[in-house]
């Protein structure tokens, strides 16, 4: 005669206990994962903001240290100019001057020319099309007096590109004040060092009177292509060591970093806008 055992199964509260704990550890993973995709994607970004921004940095950089190259006593630095496009350096510009120290010296567009002969080149900031919050630092060049050719791109993702100049007034080799954008309009240039009355005709004046530059600090500021990965909304500061510090928004939960640096002309008695 055979025996069955008695078969039970699961009460109510075990199943309720056992989905409960089920449901922890889903969650748990799946927050688990979420995080380390955040990290990822932060990753990323920092990654993309650094190899972008390390190339644009050091070759804005290398340009403006070879500026007047080849040119005792010339202009490395533009005021403005018309070569069947016009420019003008201001607080998101900068027109440079050199000439090519050897044959097939490339300029910011790619165009190659010979040794001795004049390179004029525009960097500038113009806004994306396909976002507003985002602008594109391109480029232009000039070889010979030539006209400019297309703007290339050489950024993009970009938040800001501003350029302060040191400004040299009576040729004693020294500051007398700085070429900076005033926060309340970005139209308008003004200059410091005992006067805080800007409006936008002392930036003409300024460069019509061609004062000596003695340096230039630019900073680039970066941000990332990807959205919604940072929650830190405090604005990026620049130009904190000129005493004219800027802040700078990066909107839509984009990272964001700077690059900024200054370059000394050495030969400042002998250079002009």
């Amino acid at each position: 005669m055979l025996f069955h055992k008695q078969m039970k199964g699961f009460t109510l509260i075990e199943l309720v206990v056992a989905m409960a704990i089920g449901s922890a550890m889903s969650m748990a993973v799946i927050y688990m994962f979420l995080m380390g995709n955040d990290s990822y994607r932060q990753q990323q970004a920092i990654s993309e903001l650094q190899s972008n921004g390390r190339f644009g940095f050091q070759f804005l950089r290398q340009l403006m240290q070879n500026a007047s190259f080849g040119m005792p006593g010339a202009t490395p630095i533009q005021g403005d100019v018309t070569l069947g496009t016009s420019y003008s350096s201001t607080a998101n510009s900068i027109i440079l001057r050199r000439n090519a120290s050897i044959t097939n010296e490339a300029t910011c567009t790619g165009d190659t020319v010979n040794a001795g002969e004049t390179i004029v080149e525009v960097f500038l900031l113009k806004l994306d099309p396909d976002d507003s919050t985002k602008y594109i630092l391109k480029c232009n060049s000039s070889t010979n007096g030539s006209a400019f050719g297309n703007e290339i791109e050489l950024l993009n993702n970009v938040a800001a590109f501003k350029v302060q100049y040191g400004i040299d007034t009576v040729g004693d080799g020294e500051v007398d004040y700085i070429l900076v954008e005033d926060n309340t309009d970005v139209d308008t240039m003004c200059k410091y060092y005992g006067d805080s009355n800007c409006d936008n005709s002392e930036f003409t004046i300024a460069f019509a009177n061609a004062p000596q530059v003695i340096f230039v600090h630019f900073a680039l500021v970066l941000q990332s292509e990807l959205e919604n990965i940072s929650s830190n909304s405090t604005p990026i500061t620049i130009f904190k060591s000129g005493g004219f510090s800027e802040e700078i928004n990066i909107s839509n939960g984009r990272m964001g970093q700077v690059f900024e640096s200054t370059i000394y002309f050495p030969n400042a008695a002998s250079i002009r806008i």
